[in-house]
């Protein structure tokens, strides 16, 4: 009875609580049917949220490495290219010999290597871009 007479009613504070309770239910909704569930999901969307906030940062990063890879490609696509025109030569001369052989004395094999320049392509040492893919540089 004590207790009873020391309570006041308060329309605004019973409303604050309603609303509390009613923003609670939502969340249990859309977010996991316990309170722990939904600060679990919280902090792993402020996670996301802390990550894509240093995009700029890592895109930056990424990008470097990008440039990076690209000129070591250039480097080692320069070296196989280099490789692939002596073995072209080399196999000219061979089909050459072959076919004088055939009595084709005046016939010509020749072996061209050629790079395509591409705008996003691999970097030379001299700063060209050209195409690269599963068939070479």
């Amino acid at each position: 009875q004590d207790y009873a007479d020391e309570l006041e009613f308060n329309p605004e504070r019973l409303e604050e609580v309603e609303e509390r309770l009613e923003l609670i239910a939502n969340l249990k909704r859309k977010y996991g049917d316990t309170i722990e569930q939904i600060n679990h999901f919280g902090a792993a969307a402020q996670e996301e949220l802390d990550a894509l906030g240093n995009w700029e940062v890592k895109t930056t990063e990424l990008e470097g490495q990008e440039a990076q890879l690209l000129h070591t490609i250039g480097e080692l696509g320069t070296t196989l290219s280099e490789e692939r025109r002596r073995a072209g030569q080399a196999l000219a001369q061979q089909v050459e010999v072959e076919l004088r052989d055939l009595r084709m004395e005046r016939a010509r094999f020749g072996v061209a290597v050629e790079q395509r320049p591409h705008a996003e392509g691999a970097i030379l040492a001299d700063g060209r871009r050209v195409a690269f893919d599963s068939t070479g540089l």
